[in-house]
């Protein structure tokens, strides 16, 4: 595991400047809802392609030597089970949670700009809370759907650090669901087995009053064009 523990992140929330994007595996993902779940797939790619204890579950970028699917739902085809097993990465809602703290900016932090220009800005940091769902689908009458979804729970589990070093703020396993018989017609073809995954991640940005000078003239320039009444 120690090639995703080297790996080289812009975590947001590390900078004083609006940075919303997370950079992993030479990958810019912008934002958190977007970010989280490519995040996941990233993660459980590079363990299943690097840990020995997944060989007859190893992942190879190479879709015709790899063993398993890892992808999100947009791009996951039932079928492909018939195949090769999969994992399918779901997103849930994103709630912002408020929490955070401003913070004055140091002088040192203004060089070559005029203070008064900066006077009273801040840093604002908050995090974001949401949830993933984890879907592992085998054949029917197989174990594979159980030994992936054991498997994926106990990598989150055990791999917390890891996941943060990758950006997120918190993320971890809070269960694995009962087998599903996924159906096709009347037969039962294929088992899924869901994980729950909670995650937060962190976003900064900077506010200063010259930026929001800026919005307020530009704010008024179209009011007053349009006719509306000055504020």
């Amino acid at each position: 595991m120690n090639d995703i523990i080297s790996k080289t992140v812009n975590i947001p929330a590390r900078d004083a400047q609006d940075r919303t994007s997370i950079r992993y595996n030479g990958t810019d993902y912008s934002g958190v809802c977007r970010g989280a779940k490519s995040l996941m797939i990233e993660f459980l790619r590079e363990c299943f392609e690097n840990l020995a204890d997944f060989d007859q579950f190893k992942f190879d970028e190479d879709q015709k030597c790899s063993k398993i699917n890892i992808l999100d739902k947009l791009t996951f085809n039932l079928d492909e089970v018939d195949k090769k097993p999969a994992i399918v990465v779901h997103r849930g809602g994103v709630q912002y949670g408020k929490i955070g703290r401003d913070q004055r900016l140091k002088e040192t932090r203004l060089q070559n700009r005029e203070i008064d220009e900066l006077e009273g800005s801040t840093i604002k940091t908050g995090l974001l809370r949401g949830s993933l769902v984890i879907q592992c689908y085998g054949k029917g009458q197989t174990l594979q759907a159980e030994l992936l979804g054991e498997s994926v729970f106990e990598l989150i589990t055990d791999m917390e650090d890891a996941l943060r070093q990758i950006g997120f703020f918190e993320c971890y396993a809070t269960g694995i669901g009962e087998e599903i018989p996924v159906k096709q017609g009347s037969k039962i073809t294929y088992i899924m087995v869901p994980v729950s995954v909670q995650f937060s991640m962190q976003r900064t940005w900077s506010i200063t009053p010259t930026n929001l000078r800026k919005i307020r003239n530009i704010v008024l320039d179209r009011l007053n064009a349009n006719g509306t009444a000055m504020i």
